[in-house]
Protein backbone atom coordinates (compact mmCIF):
# COMPACT_ATOMS: atom_id res chain seq x y z
CA UNK A 1 0.00 0.00 0.00
CA UNK A 2 1.35 3.43 -0.99
CA UNK A 3 1.20 5.94 1.90
CA UNK A 4 -0.79 9.15 1.27
CA UNK A 5 1.14 12.29 0.31
CA UNK A 6 1.22 13.83 3.84
CA UNK A 7 2.60 10.57 5.26
CA UNK A 8 5.23 10.40 2.50
CA UNK A 9 6.30 13.95 3.32
CA UNK A 10 6.62 13.10 7.02
CA UNK A 11 8.68 10.01 6.21
CA UNK A 12 10.90 11.87 3.75
CA UNK A 13 11.71 14.93 5.84
CA UNK A 14 11.89 13.09 9.15
CA UNK A 15 14.25 10.54 7.58
CA UNK A 16 16.48 13.30 6.26
CA UNK A 17 16.48 15.05 9.62
CA UNK A 18 17.25 11.84 11.51
CA UNK A 19 20.13 10.98 9.18
CA UNK A 20 21.63 14.47 9.42
CA UNK A 21 21.40 14.60 13.22
CA UNK A 22 22.68 11.05 13.61
CA UNK A 23 25.61 11.83 11.31
CA UNK A 24 26.47 14.93 13.32
CA UNK A 25 26.24 12.93 16.54
CA UNK A 26 28.57 10.21 15.26
CA UNK A 27 31.04 12.80 13.95
CA UNK A 28 31.05 14.59 17.31
CA UNK A 29 31.46 11.31 19.22
CA UNK A 30 34.42 10.29 17.05
CA UNK A 31 36.00 13.74 17.47
CA UNK A 32 35.56 13.70 21.24
CA UNK A 33 36.99 10.20 21.50
CA UNK A 34 39.95 10.95 19.23
CA UNK A 35 40.75 14.24 20.96
CA UNK A 36 40.94 12.62 24.38
CA UNK A 37 40.50 15.90 26.23
CA UNK A 38 37.92 18.71 26.49
CA UNK A 39 37.94 21.37 23.79
CA UNK A 40 38.73 25.00 24.51
CA UNK A 41 35.03 25.78 24.30
CA UNK A 42 34.32 23.01 26.82
CA UNK A 43 36.81 24.38 29.32
CA UNK A 44 35.80 28.01 28.83
CA UNK A 45 32.10 27.20 29.29
CA UNK A 46 32.71 25.08 32.39
CA UNK A 47 34.83 27.80 33.99
CA UNK A 48 32.28 30.50 33.13
CA UNK A 49 29.44 28.66 34.82
CA UNK A 50 31.56 27.88 37.87
CA UNK A 51 32.49 31.55 38.24
CA UNK A 52 28.91 32.84 37.90
CA UNK A 53 27.05 30.64 40.37
CA UNK A 54 24.60 32.22 42.79
CA UNK A 55 22.47 30.53 45.50
CA UNK A 56 19.17 31.22 43.72
CA UNK A 57 20.34 30.05 40.30
CA UNK A 58 22.07 27.03 41.84
CA UNK A 59 18.80 25.93 43.47
CA UNK A 60 16.96 26.36 40.15
CA UNK A 61 19.58 24.45 38.16
CA UNK A 62 19.63 21.62 40.69
CA UNK A 63 15.85 21.33 40.40
CA UNK A 64 15.92 21.28 36.59
CA UNK A 65 18.71 18.70 36.57
CA UNK A 66 16.80 16.57 39.09
CA UNK A 67 13.93 16.15 36.60
CA UNK A 68 16.24 14.36 34.19
CA UNK A 69 17.40 11.70 36.65
CA UNK A 70 16.49 8.13 35.69
CA UNK A 71 13.63 7.61 38.20
CA UNK A 72 12.00 10.90 37.24
CA UNK A 73 12.49 10.19 33.53
CA UNK A 74 10.76 6.83 33.93
CA UNK A 75 7.82 8.42 35.76
CA UNK A 76 7.45 11.24 33.21
CA UNK A 77 7.59 8.82 30.29
CA UNK A 78 5.12 6.40 31.87
CA UNK A 79 2.62 9.15 32.65
CA UNK A 80 2.90 10.62 29.16
CA UNK A 81 2.48 7.23 27.48
CA UNK A 82 -0.59 6.40 29.57
CA UNK A 83 -2.18 9.80 28.89
CA UNK A 84 -1.55 9.50 25.15
CA UNK A 85 -3.08 6.02 25.07
CA UNK A 86 -5.99 6.93 27.38
CA UNK A 87 -7.10 10.11 25.63
CA UNK A 88 -7.47 8.73 22.15
CA UNK A 89 -4.16 9.17 20.36
CA UNK A 90 -4.00 5.39 19.97
CA UNK A 91 -1.68 2.52 20.78
CA UNK A 92 0.91 3.32 18.09
CA UNK A 93 1.77 6.87 19.29
CA UNK A 94 2.09 5.68 22.88
CA UNK A 95 4.33 2.81 21.80
CA UNK A 96 6.46 5.06 19.59
CA UNK A 97 7.06 7.53 22.41
CA UNK A 98 8.00 4.77 24.85
CA UNK A 99 10.18 3.07 22.26
CA UNK A 100 11.93 6.30 21.30
CA UNK A 101 12.84 7.07 24.90
CA UNK A 102 14.14 3.53 25.43
CA UNK A 103 16.20 3.52 22.21
CA UNK A 104 17.70 6.95 22.93
CA UNK A 105 18.60 5.92 26.49
CA UNK A 106 20.22 2.70 25.27
CA UNK A 107 22.22 4.55 22.60
CA UNK A 108 23.33 7.13 25.16
CA UNK A 109 24.46 4.50 27.68
CA UNK A 110 26.29 2.52 25.00
CA UNK A 111 28.06 5.60 23.65
CA UNK A 112 29.18 6.54 27.15
CA UNK A 113 30.91 3.17 27.47
CA UNK A 114 32.51 3.38 24.04
CA UNK A 115 33.76 6.97 24.25
CA UNK A 116 34.57 6.69 27.99
CA UNK A 117 35.02 10.44 28.38
CA UNK A 118 35.95 11.83 31.78
CA UNK A 119 33.62 14.25 33.51
CA UNK A 120 34.69 17.82 34.37
CA UNK A 121 37.02 18.03 37.41
CA UNK A 122 35.52 17.09 40.77
CA UNK A 123 35.95 20.59 42.18
CA UNK A 124 33.48 21.90 39.59
CA UNK A 125 30.73 19.39 40.36
CA UNK A 126 27.75 20.19 42.55
CA UNK A 127 26.23 16.70 42.27
CA UNK A 128 27.61 13.18 42.37
CA UNK A 129 27.91 11.16 39.15
CA UNK A 130 29.38 7.74 38.43
CA UNK A 131 29.03 7.29 34.68
CA UNK A 132 31.07 8.69 31.80
CA UNK A 133 30.41 12.10 30.31
CA UNK A 134 29.58 11.86 26.58
CA UNK A 135 26.77 12.28 25.71
CA UNK A 136 24.59 13.86 28.38
CA UNK A 137 21.90 11.33 29.25
CA UNK A 138 19.75 14.05 30.80
CA UNK A 139 19.77 16.11 27.60
CA UNK A 140 19.27 13.01 25.46
CA UNK A 141 16.15 12.10 27.45
CA UNK A 142 14.76 15.63 27.53
CA UNK A 143 15.19 16.06 23.78
CA UNK A 144 13.72 12.73 22.73
CA UNK A 145 10.87 13.17 25.22
CA UNK A 146 9.74 16.67 24.24
CA UNK A 147 10.31 16.20 20.51
CA UNK A 148 8.65 12.80 20.76
CA UNK A 149 5.62 14.44 22.38
CA UNK A 150 5.41 16.86 19.46
CA UNK A 151 5.61 13.93 17.04
CA UNK A 152 2.90 11.77 18.61
CA UNK A 153 0.50 14.67 19.20
CA UNK A 154 0.90 16.09 15.68
CA UNK A 155 -2.46 17.22 14.37
CA UNK A 156 -4.01 17.58 17.80
CA UNK A 157 -2.24 20.89 18.37
CA UNK A 158 -2.25 23.50 15.60
CA UNK A 159 -1.69 27.20 14.92
CA UNK A 160 -0.37 29.40 17.73
CA UNK A 161 -0.63 26.56 20.23
CA UNK A 162 1.69 24.43 18.11
CA UNK A 163 4.29 27.18 17.91
CA UNK A 164 4.00 27.71 21.66
CA UNK A 165 4.57 23.98 22.20
CA UNK A 166 7.63 24.04 19.96
CA UNK A 167 9.11 27.02 21.80
CA UNK A 168 8.38 25.37 25.14
CA UNK A 169 10.09 22.17 23.97
CA UNK A 170 13.17 24.15 22.95
CA UNK A 171 13.20 25.95 26.32
CA UNK A 172 13.10 22.63 28.17
CA UNK A 173 16.04 21.25 26.19
CA UNK A 174 18.12 24.40 26.64
CA UNK A 175 17.33 24.57 30.36
CA UNK A 176 18.37 20.96 30.89
CA UNK A 177 21.58 21.48 28.90
CA UNK A 178 22.45 24.61 30.87
CA UNK A 179 21.65 22.93 34.18
CA UNK A 180 24.01 20.02 33.49
CA UNK A 181 26.85 22.39 32.65
CA UNK A 182 26.01 24.67 35.56
CA UNK A 183 26.19 21.87 38.14
CA UNK A 184 29.55 20.91 36.65
CA UNK A 185 28.88 17.37 35.44
CA UNK A 186 29.02 17.89 31.67
CA UNK A 187 31.09 19.64 29.04
CA UNK A 188 29.47 21.76 26.32
CA UNK A 189 30.07 19.06 23.70
CA UNK A 190 28.36 16.50 25.95
CA UNK A 191 25.07 18.38 25.97
CA UNK A 192 25.29 19.11 22.25
CA UNK A 193 25.77 15.40 21.66
CA UNK A 194 22.77 14.59 23.82
CA UNK A 195 20.54 16.99 21.89
CA UNK A 196 21.69 15.56 18.55
CA UNK A 197 21.09 11.97 19.67
CA UNK A 198 17.70 12.68 21.21
CA UNK A 199 16.57 14.63 18.16
CA UNK A 200 17.69 11.90 15.76
CA UNK A 201 15.83 9.17 17.62
CA UNK A 202 12.67 11.29 17.96
CA UNK A 203 12.64 11.90 14.20
CA UNK A 204 13.18 8.19 13.61
CA UNK A 205 10.11 7.68 15.76
CA UNK A 206 8.19 10.05 13.48
CA UNK A 207 9.14 7.89 10.49
CA UNK A 208 7.99 4.72 12.23
CA UNK A 209 4.71 6.29 13.34
CA UNK A 210 3.94 7.65 9.87
CA UNK A 211 4.52 4.23 8.29
CA UNK A 212 2.43 2.43 10.92
CA UNK A 213 -0.46 4.87 10.53
CA UNK A 214 -0.35 4.54 6.74
CA UNK A 215 -0.74 0.76 6.92
CA UNK A 216 -2.81 0.19 10.05
CA UNK A 217 -6.54 0.65 10.70
CA UNK A 218 -7.75 3.75 12.52
CA UNK A 219 -7.25 3.76 16.28
CA UNK A 220 -3.73 2.35 16.24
Amino acid sequence: MTPPAPARDVVRWSSIGAIVLAGMFVALAVTVSALGRPTRADVATAEWFAEHRTPVVTSLMRAVSFLGNTPQAIVLTTVAVLLIWRFGRGVAPAAVLAGSVCVASLCSATTKLIVARERPPGELRLVRVRTHSFPSGHVTFTTVFVVGLLVVTAGAVTGAALWAARVLALVFVVLMAVSRMYVGVHWLTDVIGGALLGGAVALLGAVVLARVRARAPAGL
